[in-house]
């Protein structure tokens, strides 16, 4: 070896150590400042194509696990995207009842073990009671209203179900507006884009590099370093809509507040979900979702549908959680994670699942 050659080696080497052990010093730092608070949960999900729209889907056939200080749950992902440990065709079995589900990481279950969602568990109800029943979960990890209604029309109509659940919650008004598919022009529901993929491509290129996946499954600093990232981004992405959208709406709306927009937007959004639902004859449930506030002297909980009747009167059902919760939240259960992104536990789960099949067992 030249010594150039050895200069350049050595050189390498030293950078290399430098790298890792300033890595390990913020792994260190963040696992003793916040770690209880880090959450490692790699959101999978790949491009979808659904009619002439493009958004994403849980990564199909795959298998990965969450982690964070309250536990660690495994999620397994079906060939159609839902976590599912059993694949959906189109066409269903005659007698059977199928209902989909419409959500976000709630929906999805995040924080709980794959039997434990409040979908699974509503289907293991439902065949309790004597009911042939199939529950489909196609939540999605931040998923906006906006995507539900694409996946609806576009793809979850084919699997022939006779009732809609959607999960709503509080942060559901800011994702539509930062998906960008639908907007407000005098007024009525409008498409302006066919695809939403933020970072897909990005992300799955990263991905497929063993490193990156095992960080994104083990490393508290390469979570706060991605959480950071990622709620930037999504401010970002959330503003720049807002803006170009209430410029097009400029003519009919003289004030321009965002908060109004986005409520008026979601509005539309369940309206037309619901419409959909009408026309297909399915029964439509919303469930509203509360938010915990933890971080409250006293933790309290707060519905998510805003209290505009219109939101309610959407739906056939309007699913609220907060009495349902309320009583187990006075008697000291533990409802919420208290750690990680705060999501229900298997009881929330639970008890959401038997709610609504007592809906559904009347309806079906």
């Amino acid at each position: 070896m030249t010594l150039l050659k050895r200069q350049w080696f050595f050189g390498g080497v030293t950078a290399l150590g430098v790298f890792l052990l300033a890595w390990l010093a913020g792994e260190a730092l963040v696992f003793f400042t916040c770690g209880k608070q880090i959450s490692m949960f790699p959101r999978y999900v790949a491009p979808a194509q659904y009619g002439e729209f493009r958004i994403r889907r849980n990564e199909p056939s795959s298998r990965y696990r969450h982690k964070s200080y309250d536990g660690q749950w495994e999620f397994r992902i079906n060939r159609q995207g839902f976590r599912a440990d059993r694949d959906f065709s189109y066409d269903k079995a005659p007698g059977v009842k199928r209902v989909l589900v419409l959500g976000d990481s709630f929906a999805a279950g995040y924080e709980v073990g794959q039997a434990d969602s409040f979908s699974a568990q509503l289907e293991i109800i439902l065949r309790g009671r004597g009911l042939s029943a199939e529950v489909i979960n196609s939540g999605v990890s931040g998923f906006s209203t906006a995507e539900e209604l694409v996946f609806l029309e576009q793809e979850g109509l084919k699997y022939h179900p006779d009732a809609v659940v959607l999960a709503y919650f509080t942060n559901d008004p800011e994702d539509n507006v930062r998906a960008g598919i639908y907007g407000l022009q005098a007024g009525r529901l409008t498409i302006l884009r066919k695809d939403y993929l933020p970072y897909v491509d990005v992300r799955g290129f990263l991905e497929k590099i063993p490193l990156y996946r095992w960080l994104g499954e083990n490393s508290y600093l390469h979570n706060y370093l991605n959480s950071a990232v990622t709620l930037y981004v999504k401010e970002f992405l959330r503003r720049k809509n807002a803006g170009a959208m209430m410029r097009a709406e400029a003519e009919a709306r003289q004030a321009e507040d965002i908060e109004a927009y986005q409520s008026d937007l979601t509005l539309a959004l369940l309206q037309k979900i619901a419409e959909v639902c009408r026309q297909n004859q399915l029964y439509f449930v919303l469930m509203d979702i509360p938010v915990m506030l933890l971080d409250q002297p006293v933790p309290e909980m707060i519905p998510s549908l805003p209290r505009d009747p219109r939101f309610h009167a959407a739906a056939d059902t309007t699913l609220e959680m907060l009495p349902v919760l309320g009583p187990y939240h006075a008697r000291g259960e533990i409802l919420y994670r208290p750690h990680g992104k705060r999501h229900w536990t298997e009881i929330s789960h639970r008890l959401a699942a038997e709610k609504l099949a007592d809906l559904m067992e009347k309806k079906l």
